[in-house]
């Protein structure tokens, strides 16, 4: 609001506000037929009560100076006018206002009223539910302890936030600023009807917390904690500090800032919904890459060593350098490692679709889920490569140029059971099994015909 006086003139009301604007209530104080029950504004509400206990406050006013003003322990109406005043509220409900200039103000114990109205003001709230209203300029609205109202007014504005409770008022448009920000100790979302015009959200404390954007351009920051920041929709920056930190990606214009380094965490994750590459400047402190929703989006790994997983869609997962873990998921996913020294695995099961892996070299395995035993893998030579198929299904997984070189193999495939098969040995079964046609559709274990002829050799080279 922009009041700047309430008294009492005999048995009437005065209510002054703005540069020279005056509100009369005849006979306020006389009769309670008389009285206004309630006093609207555009930020806050004042009832009968609340005007009655400011009015009969001790009421202290400034000169047009900077001036320091101390209220008493009970209920005080403080009001600064002009100059860069500090005004400290006690004990009681008090009402504080700065008026012109850069005022500090200290609402003290209880439920107080702070206006910060013009010039960049500090308002601190202290004890109790408060109401914070920084008015023009860019102000520092800290409700303190309690469920506190914090409306910062135009001017680029910077809130603390302690409480669930809390409530922020920073309506999205250029007068209410363009670099906003919270500060908050707990989880926090600026994604909220009244939060449309926060840009920056930064997470304090040591806490496990979370911090989630809104439809602007903002810049989430984590604290020492293990955070998950989201931006939603915008071109988002997000820097998650020290912790394994997991961030929401949802534009190809997010831009994350994860350093290389333990002190920055050592499972820091992105989980995205369109292709992303952790395989950038800022993103080499990112560990793992996982890849959401059902597109045919694609991840590429950097040098540390990942944990690339694909979506329901189709997906391209590139390695980098280090000793990377690739799980296509469902849909037909390509699997690429782009090093000759790191020893991979790559994981794939039973209704996962038809997977193709490019192998490099190093030291490497595929890991088959729990669900397929080992006669119910059938292994083929197809063209140059090694095609392993779960019977009576579509699932499959290729390895091209298996035949070409020793360092396209993988050099074992291990099941569920701890059976392994080592690439020394492929070539047995799929000799044994080139003499029969793959089981049909359907047919989920091995007719009799097969057992008979094939068990002997797929008990003999899984060990």
């Amino acid at each position: 609001t922009e009041v700047t006086a309430i008294n009492r003139l005999g048995a009437d009301l005065s209510i002054k506000y703005g540069t020279a604007d005056q509100l009369i209530v005849n006979d306020f104080f006389s009769m309670t037929s008389y009285s206004v029950e309630q006093f609207k504004f555009t930020d806050l509400t004042w009832a009968q009560s609340d005007i009655v206990t400011l009015v009969t406050a001790t009421a202290q006013t400034d000169t047009a100076s900077l001036n320091i003003l101390t209220g008493a322990a009970s209920v005080d109406a403080l009001y600064g006018l002009d100059g860069n005043d500090t005004i400290t509220a006690l004990a009681g409900n008090d009402f504080l206002f700065g008026g012109l200039g850069d005022d500090s103000l200290d609402g003290g114990a209880d439920n107080d009223w702070l206006f910060g109205d013009a010039g960049d003001d500090n308002l601190i709230g202290g004890l109790g539910d408060d109401t914070l209203y920084g008015g023009d300029g860019s102000d520092f609205l800290g409700g303190g302890s309690g469920n506190d109202s914090m409306v910062g007014g135009t001017g680029d504005d910077t809130y603390t936030v302690d409480s669930a409770g809390d409530v922020i008022v920073e309506l999205a448009g250029d007068a209410n600023g363009l670099s906003d920000y919270v500060q908050s100790t707990i989880s926090y979302s600026i994604d909220q009807s009244s939060t449309q015009g926060i840009e920056d959200l930064t997470l304090s404390g040591t806490a496990h917390i979370n911090g989630t954007g809104n439809a602007l351009n903002n810049y989430l920051v984590g604290n020492s904690g293990n955070n998950v920041l989201d931006g939603l929709s915008g071109a988002d920056r997000m820097f998650g500090n020290a912790g394994n930190d997991t961030y929401i990606v949802n534009s190809v214009d997010d831009v994350i800032y994860e350093f290389a380094g333990a002190a920055n965490g050592t499972a820091d994750e992105v989980k995205s919904s369109v292709s992303y590459s952790i395989a950038q400047q800022f993103t080499q402190g990112v560990e793992n890459l996982t890849l959401t929703g059902a597109g045919n989006i694609n991840g590429t790994g950097n040098a540390a060593s990942n944990a690339l997983t694909g979506n329901s869609g189709a997906n391209a997962l590139t390695g980098g350098g280090g000793n990377d873990t690739y799980r296509g998921g469902l849909g037909a996913d390509v699997l690429t490692s782009a090093s000759t020294t790191s020893n991979d695995t790559y994981i794939w099961g039973r209704g996962e679709g038809a997977d193709t892996l490019t192998d490099a070299g190093g030291t490497d395995q595929l890991s088959v889920l729990a669900g397929i035993t080992a006669d119910q893998l059938w292994l083929r030579h197809v063209g140059n490569n090694l095609e392993l198929s779960v019977i009576g299904t579509a699932d499959k997984f290729t390895i091209n140029n298996w035949y070409t070189a020793a360092a396209n193999q993988v050099e074992s495939v291990k099941l569920s059971d701890g059976k392994a098969l080592m690439s020394s040995k492929v070539e047995n079964l799929v000799n044994a099994m080139a003499g029969f046609t793959p089981p049909a559709a359907g047919q989920t274990t091995l007719p009799a015909n097969y057992q008979t002829a094939l068990n002997p050799v797929v008990a003999a080279n899984w060990v």
